[in-house]
């Protein structure tokens, strides 16, 4: 957790750069708007609302961690030029938290999971930060999604009355695409008997995906990645992988493959033969230009990769 020290810094650092910023807009007339985010997935959200009319980036790359992420100087500059910034919430940037939130009170700032009925989100049973009561992972539900990309556009809408008639007509296509992708997804791992869906992972970044496909999710580590696992956790993991027969299991790109492969070497010494199911992308997507790098491809190939290996246990490269 960022320490007391360090968050005034950043907050300090912010004021600067604010009594150094002229009023009004940071932005020449002639330039397009200048939108930040913090992850990928949001940032393929907006991409996906304004296209080519804003100028879109994101803090967070891939392979990226965002609960570990603490922002740099220059963060902070990307954040004070920019005409608006857009974060997960939830405490999935646990570190950037206070001075998102300090940001907002001077800046156009939005929080995407403001958007999205609480009803829908999964309780934390694992806290790492005060305040911290739902699962942020929430990507992986994709009507939850849509919910947080209909409150963007709204959003949008508003600090952009220009691009209107542009959001809404690209929102209603958007959403359209992820519901025939829900579709698809869900036939895709029809073929696993639902006996043997039992996806185990390097920390819980999956339930909201679990929920989705109708997948029983376990792992190692709690919804932050920040969360202390030992040797006990380890033993649980290995007794369920034995007691259960799972033959696969799986790493995250944003996560090391460490503990993961402790796992396997443990299940190994207790003679059950367990193999590397694959990568799958979790808290940050696939390098840009890549079908991965998008968040209909992320999932794509998520769901891809869980399905070959709860189908036969083979490696997957």
């Amino acid at each position: 957790m960022m320490s007391r020290k360090t968050t005034i810094l950043m907050v300090l650092m912010l004021m600067i750069w604010f009594g150094c910023k002229q009023s009004g807009h940071t932005n020449n007339a002639s330039k397009k708007p200048v939108i930040l985010t913090t992850t990928g997935m949001i940032k393929d959200a907006v991409v996906n609302l304004l296209g080519d009319n804003v100028e879109v980036t994101a803090l967070m790359g891939s392979g990226v961690d965002p609960h570990l992420y603490q922002a740099s100087p220059g963060d902070l500059a990307s954040m004070n030029k920019a005409d608006v910034v857009v974060y997960n919430g939830l405490f999935l940037e646990g570190k950037l938290d206070n001075i998102l939130k300090k940001l907002a009170a001077g800046k156009n700032v939005i929080n995407f999971s403001n958007g999205i009925d609480r009803t829908d989100l999964l309780a934390v049973t694992n806290a790492q930060y005060e305040g911290e009561i739902y699962d942020p992972h929430i990507w992986f539900d994709i009507d939850v999604w849509k919910q947080g990309i209909t409150a963007l556009g709204n959003d949008l809408s508003t600090y952009y009355p220009q691009f209107k008639d542009t959001i809404a007509q690209r929102q209603s296509e958007y959403l359209k695409q992820l519901d025939a992708l829900k579709i698809d997804l869900i036939e895709q791992i029809s073929i696993v008997p639902e006996e043997k869906r039992l996806m185990v992972t390097s920390h819980d970044a999956f339930h909201y995906f679990g929920r989705m496909l109708n997948i029983r999710v376990e792992a190692l580590q709690g919804i932050s990645t920040a969360t202390d696992f030992g040797l006990q956790d380890r033993k649980q993991l290995v007794d369920l992988i034995i007691k259960e027969d799972v033959n696969a299991i799986f790493i995250e790109s944003s996560v090391g493959d460490k503990p993961i492969k402790a796992i396997i070497a443990d299940c190994q010494k207790s003679g059950k033969m367990v193999s590397l199911g694959g990568t799958l992308y979790s808290d940050a997507m696939g390098a840009d230009g890549t079908p991965e790098g998008t968040y209909i491809g992320m999932l794509q190939h998520n769901v891809a990769v869980v399905t070959k290996g709860l189908s036969n246990g083979n490696e997957y490269q």
